[in-house]
């Protein structure tokens, strides 16, 4: 197994650093007694992780300018966060408001942020450090993720991170009205049906969808009609990263996509249009381990 890579000596900068003295970055190696492999979503994410008591308070400034309260990290539970890059190495130090009273929550929690950091941090990124202090109780910890580990796990980085080029803040959108015109029938049969298809066929690893589970209330007005498939990949597959590619079917098909995974989320969701811009339904995805679970609910046509 190897260990966190030891940067001790490498000159640091912190964006942005609200305090008079400049602030460095030490990578420290783990005792044994708390360094710890693990193994996350399907064998994909491996992560060195220790806790222990906070032995000094983190320095918070605001991660998101106002009125951005609800950006990815607010929705994630961070209120302040400081950021160290050392060449491709990227420290963040946050603090958390999340309690992380057990294992289960810390390593959500801290997977959840390393996620957020994969899909938002513009420059290169080969090594990423995250350290959380909680309030209450007050406790730190510390996770190290590798870059091939990060892609394994969550699919490629969105285009032009590595170069710098920052993406703007992600937002939930506005429902769209729908247009006047009335919706034909057999045009939204298809453009439901040939979605459905390309997205139960879109993941690598040799997806193979199972009997397709349905539900249907067409007998009253306003009826809907729900479909739902599990998609198998293979075993050493992480389903997580397979999102990536759906997002980009949904978005090359002109779906109005939900920014789910720029949120850290496990789970993709989109309102399914028309050309002419009319929403049909919704189609969702969500990661199991080495599967995923597609689902279309529409109204009945």
């Amino acid at each position: 197994m190897s260990t966190p890579p030891d940067t001790a000596s490498a000159d640091a900068t912190e964006v942005p650093a609200p305090t008079s003295r400049p602030a460095r970055t030490r990578w420290w190696p783990l005792p044994a007694a708390v360094l710890a492999l693990v193994l996350v979503g399907g064998g994909g994410l491996a992560v060195w992780a220790a806790t222990a008591p906070a032995r000094r308070p983190a320095v918070a400034v605001p991660v998101l300018p106002a009125p951005a309260e609800q950006g990815p990290w607010a929705q994630a539970g961070v209120t302040g966060m400081t950021v160290t890059v050392s060449g491709t190495v990227v420290e963040l130090r946050v603090v958390q408001s999340e309690s992380m009273a057990d294992p289960a929550q810390v390593e959500q929690t801290m997977r959840r942020m390393a996620k957020i950091a994969w899909r938002s941090y513009a420059g290169p990124m080969q090594r990423l450090a995250i350290t959380a202090t909680t309030p209450s109780p007050p406790r730190e910890h510390t996770a190290f993720y590798a870059d091939a580990d990060l892609s394994h796990t969550f699919g490629p980085r969105p285009a032009d991170l590595d170069q710098g080029v920052p993406r703007p803040t992600p937002s939930w959108k506005d429902p769209k009205p729908a247009p006047g015109a009335p919706v034909n029938a057999t045009e939204a049969r298809k453009v439901l049906d040939d979605l459905f298809a390309a997205t139960l066929t879109a993941p690598q690893g040799h997806p193979r969808p199972q009997p397709a589970q349905k539900g249907e209330d067409c007998d009253m007005p306003g009826g809907r009609r729900m479909v739902s498939v599990r998609v198998d990949l293979d075993p050493d597959a992480s389903a997580e990263a397979q999102l990536v590619a759906l997002v980009d079917l949904w978005t090359a098909r002109g779906m109005d996509v939900f920014p789910d995974l720029d949120f850290g989320h496990d789970s993709v969701q989109a309102r399914i249009l028309t050309p002419a811009g009319a929403v049909l339904g919704n189609i969702s995805a969500r990661a199991q381990g080495s599967w995923l679970s597609v689902t279309v609910d529409s109204p009945c046509l």
